[in-house]
């Protein structure tokens, strides 16, 4: 077979470990798939599950930045449910994401924290960053995962592939309340209790009874 010309410009599953699911990410940073080809954007593609605040806080790139928020029904972009709160300028301006939404950050304005507080369904969030790697202008950007980063192994890809989880989650332990606890700790109470009183009527009868005749 020829050698391919193009081939290198297709990037087959370029998926890192995620939290509950595979993240897609590409860009020119050492140690990406992106590298090679030195692609121009920072892309990263992930699913939400569970209330997050991301790492950052407030910050600005040298180039623009867009986000992509939206369910994660492919039949219907409308059925979203969740709500995360997004901080804009040096003023901290707040604004409430609740509906599939398109976030464009210019190059320089000052964004976050992201908070994402309630996730009913979940959702993808993607944000393509202008820039060959993600780097800021203003803020911390050691606090952004840097490369290289952890992939999935032969076997879980192929756990995965078969719709399996790529790991077997450990059996979570029934946590007790504080109401149960307390509830416990009363009941425990109660029946030492009356065992208390209990032994105390009898030993007070004892006391009361009266010597038995002898006979003659």
């Amino acid at each position: 077979m020829a050698k391919s010309k193009y081939g290198k410009y297709i990037i087959k599953e370029p998926l890192e470990v995620g939290g509950n699911a595979p993240t897609l990410h590409i860009c020119a940073e050492k140690g990406c798939v992106g590298e090679g080809i030195k692609v121009p954007v920072e892309v990263q593609l992930l699913v939400i599950t569970d209330p997050v605040k991301f790492p950052h806080p407030a910050h600005s790139h040298d180039g623009d930045e867009i986000f992509f928020i939206f369910g994660a029904n492919p039949k219907n972009y409308y059925d979203f449910d969740a709500e995360i709160e997004v901080c804009f300028g040096k003023e901290g301006e707040k604004h409430i994401i609740d509906s599939t939404c398109i976030l464009y950050m210019p190059k320089g304005l000052i964004h976050g924290p992201i908070n994402i507080k309630k996730v009913n369904k979940p959702f993808q969030w993607m944000h393509v960053l202008f820039a060959p790697k993600y780097d800021m202008s203003t803020g911390d950007v050691s606090l952004h995962p840097g490369h290289p980063r952890k992939h999935y192994t032969a076997a879980q890809i192929k756990k995965l592939k078969k719709g399996e989880p790529a790991e077997k989650k450990p059996a979570a332990k029934k946590a007790v309340t504080k109401k149960a606890a307390v509830k416990k700790t009363a009941a425990k109470k109660v029946v030492v209790k009356k065992a208390t009183v209990k032994k105390a009527a009898v030993k007070k009868a004892a006391v009361k009874k009266p010597a038995a005749k002898k006979s003659r």
